[in-house]
């Protein structure tokens, strides 16, 4: 079994029941060796038939380090729209996306909900642009613990 966001993936899904309201979260990291990313699709693949339509489905995207990750939210778009409804609830985890992207995302899910981390504070000016294009109540604060620490504590 892969490491990275895969083999993690991997490991959670054991624990998942059906009788949760969310499904994730699932999803494309570029940021993982590119060895793995091959995996992931198939992954994600194998798990979207899975999704039901009560489900909030929770994803998970990252590209290249260093990168907006347009590469990575397109492709999981791409693997998205042919196997989820159009009106699926979706909770989109950690947005970094560029306005180009998240104009792509709504028009094909416009149930989506995007969480923001501390990763905001980062954002260059595309980035921050990109958020005009979500209504304020889709916005979700994340604090994405143990991952992102509060500042001057350890």
């Amino acid at each position: 079994m892969p490491g990275g966001f895969a083999g993690y993936w991997m490991k959670q899904w054991s624990v998942y029941k059906g009788s949760c309201g969310q499904f994730g979260e699932i999803g494309i990291d570029h940021s993982d060796p590119e060895s793995e990313w091959a995996y992931q699709s198939k992954l994600l693949q194998r798990l979207t038939p899975l999704v039901k339509r009560e489900h909030v489905l929770v994803i998970h995207c990252r590209g290249i380090k260093d990168d907006c990750g347009t590469e990575a939210f397109l492709l999981l778009l791409h693997h998205l729209k042919k196997r989820i409804s159009r009106m699926q609830r979706i909770h989109l985890h950690c947005l970094t996306g560029y306005p180009y992207v998240l104009e792509r995302w709504l028009e094909q899910f416009p149930e989506t909900w995007f969480g923001l981390t501390s990763m905001v504070k980062n954002f260059d000016r595309y980035q921050r642009d990109s958020l005009d294009f979500v209504k304020e109540y889709r916005l979700l604060l994340e604090t994405d613990a143990p991952y992102y620490k509060l500042e001057g504590k350890p």
